[in-house]
């Protein structure tokens, strides 16, 4: 009966703690943001070379990428004057899966949140971990309104992987 009890007690306390957030892990989102979902080669300014290579000091600053069509990747560092600083890891979240930036605005379709909205809960986390662990760069950025903000994304947001 004891240790019927024992293992009643575990399993609640594990219940109980399954349905807060955790914390991402930095090295895969490290991996995510680099290999998979290429942020950097947006937010952050290229050499000025044939390899599309992001500068090493200054990533995550953000960058201008179309003047024409007022496109600009912002700065996702963790400064906290021109940068991500001060937003919440919901802000963060939000903006990578469904378009909406910080300041309840919806992003350009350059930023892909419609093949960004099936990432995982701990995948979206990781990401957002590894970004606050990112050296914080000051990088004052224009901002624009781009031009495409009424268009919607030709499919509907899905919803994340399990």
């Amino acid at each position: 009966m004891r240790h019927a009890a024992r293992v009643l007690c575990l399993l609640v306390f594990a219940s109980v703690g399954l349905g807060q957030a955790r914390p991402g892990d930095p090295a895969r989102g490290r991996y995510l943001s680099h290999a998979v979902c290429e942020c950097f080669e947006c937010h952050t300014p290229l050499e000025d070379n044939d390899l599309v290579q992001p500068i090493a000091s200054k990533l995550g600053a953000g960058d201008i990428l179309d003047k024409e069509h007022r496109q600009v990747a912002p700065n996702i560092t963790p400064d906290l004057e021109t940068g991500a600083g001060r937003w919440t890891d919901a802000q963060l979240i939000r903006a990578i899966r469904e378009g909406i930036g910080h300041d309840g605005r919806r992003l350009g379709l350059s930023m892909p949140y419609p093949a960004f909205s099936i990432l995982t809960d701990d995948d979206v986390r990781s990401i957002v971990a590894y970004l606050r662990s990112l050296p914080p760069v000051r990088h004052r950025l224009p901002h624009w309104i781009p031009f495409d903000v009424a268009e919607r994304p030709h499919e509907p947001l899905r919803r994340p992987a399990t």
